[in-house]
């Protein structure tokens, strides 16, 4: 063989690069992957050509060559590290669908005696769709262009949600969650969570017992919900109203406090604040009468309304929950609805000074360490 004289380092990595796809066909994986940083400096298409691999390798891991005590799909999940770091490099994003599908099949593997393989097939081709496809009008809400689950795959899911909740969460996440929250199985799924939802509060409030399970799967539900903060529709309205008598109903085993920590994250903020919305129109829709010494009139503004029956409430952490839900219902800061209220005429500033103090007590009392007794 004759010595590249003036090409020495051009032809170093055209042997590196054929020994990197030697280890790749023998399964020498930590081998292969200790060529990646050299490779990604060649010249020529040599960079392109093991972006084009490793990209392969991650999208198709049923075909890689791995030992029976060895997951292909863990094997996959390592070269999507490198993926990330090599896309990284080059200043480029990893396309989401590429996690996604991996992440499903790694999740599918302990699903497999819960769900039916049909099943399993259907979440995968609609996720699938659901992360690639093209709507040609833009609008990902076009019911015509979104794939739907069949009745018996949304049926399965909810089973899954009152056996296992932590694996279905985790699965529902997957189908219904996009980075810009527009994804294309996002409504059709959704929607027909929220009415399972709706007919299990509707069970739990019956005279017949309810299968076990049924309140771990609200909850389960309520925290894969993706509500951006737009305007949401009747559905969302009635689940908010619903949710709010099941909690305030007495004996009822669902738990408010819980109920929120479900829907305390990015994707459910508008769920959240129209629940705070519904949460504030209950409570302050029948407000106290108007009184002499300090009182507001009855035909003070709504806002003024709503304090005075916050205030007005002895109960100091019932109060701080209206609070909270009655600001961010109105996207007010707290202390800005308290300094501009209240300025009706029937207010004296000593009533205004006393309602500053008594706010200001409770945020002490929140916030600072009680002693010990």
């Amino acid at each position: 063989m004759n010595h590249p004289f003036g090409k020495e380092e051009a032809a170093s990595q055209k042997q590196l690069f054929g020994f990197f796809c030697e280890c790749l066909r023998r399964g020498e994986w930590e081998l292969a992957q200790a060529c990646v940083p050299q490779l990604q400096e060649g010249q020529g298409d040599i960079p392109k050509r093991v972006e084009d691999i490793l990209q392969a390798l991650v999208v198709c891991p049923n075909l890689l060559r791995c030992g029976q005590d060895i997951n292909p799909q863990r094997v996959a999940w390592v070269w999507l590290l490198v993926l990330e770091k090599w896309l990284a490099r080059e200043k480029k994003l990893l396309p989401v669908v590429f996690r996604r599908k991996l992440e499903f099949l790694l999740l599918s593997e302990d699903l497999q005696g819960d769900i039916p393989e049909n099943i399993l097939e259907e979440l995968y081709e609609t996720l699938t769709q659901g992360a690639v496809g093209h709507v040609p009008d833009g609008n990902p809400r076009r019911e015509s262009w979104t794939p739907r689950l069949s009745s018996e795959a949304v049926s399965v899911l909810w089973d899954l949600l009152r056996q296992s909740p932590q694996p279905a969460q985790a699965l529902l996440e997957l189908l219904l969650e996009e980075d810009d929250g527009t994804g294309l199985c996002h409504w059709p799924l959704q929607n027909a969570l929220v009415d399972l939802i709706r007919k299990a509060l509707r069970a739990l409030q019956g005279p017949d017992s309810v299968p076990p399970g049924v309140v771990d799967a609200i909850y389960g539900a309520l925290r894969t919900l993706r509500c951006p903060a737009e305007p949401l529709g009747v559905e969302l309205h009635l689940l908010c109203e619903e949710l709010l008598e099941a909690c305030r109903t007495e004996g009822s085993p669902l738990r408010e406090e819980r109920l929120l920590s479900c829907l305390l994250h990015k994707a459910s903020r508008g769920l959240l604040s129209l629940y705070g919305h519904t949460y504030a129109e209950k409570v302050t829709e029948k407000p106290p009468r108007a009184t002499a010494s300090g009182k507001v009139s009855p035909d003070h503004l709504d806002p003024e309304r709503a304090m005075l029956a916050l205030f007005s409430n002895p109960n100091p952490a019932e109060a701080w929950k209206v609070a909270y839900f009655y600001c961010l219902s109105n996207n007010k800061h707290f202390l800005e609805q308290i300094l501009s209220f209240p300025r009706h005429p029937g207010w004296s500033g000593v009533a205004r000074s006393r309602l500053i103090a008594t706010s200001a007590s409770w945020v002490q009392a929140i916030l600072l360490p009680q002693p010990p007794k």
